[in-house]
């Protein structure tokens, strides 16, 4: 069987800071404008079968791909940047690795082992 790096097992789950806000999360990606009227008629469309199911990602990345020029093993979409961020810093980092980045940090990057050193 295969085994995860310990770096990957040791990662604790991303618990985003809920407690005692207020208005909009910008940082969640919440809208101050809500969503186009065209997104919204498609959204009337749909059944709520298909609304409670995430999209295969993989016909998008070459969609994505093929607007870019890229080969399609070049794109990866995520659930956004932190997914992003996450994926990155767990697939090439060990605990004992350095990495730089600005500040501020994401959040979902705290669970990871990395240390800070001021510049």
């Amino acid at each position: 069987m295969l085994e995860a790096r310990a770096a990957v097992k040791n990662l604790h789950a991303y618990r985003p800071p809920l407690a005692g806000r207020q208005g909009l999360r910008l940082d969640f990606n919440e809208s101050t404008v809500g969503c186009s009227p065209r997104v919204l008629t498609r959204l009337r469309s749909l059944d709520a079968e298909v609304l409670a199911k995430y999209p295969e990602r993989e016909s998008v990345e070459v969609q994505v791909a093929t607007f870019l020029g890229l080969d399609p093993s070049q794109v990866l979409l995520t659930n956004g940047v932190d997914e992003a961020i996450h994926l990155l810093c767990s697939t090439f980092l060990d605990s004992c690795d350095e990495a730089s980045s600005w500040f501020p940090l994401l959040l979902c990057t705290q669970s990871l082992p990395l240390r800070r050193r001021q510049a």
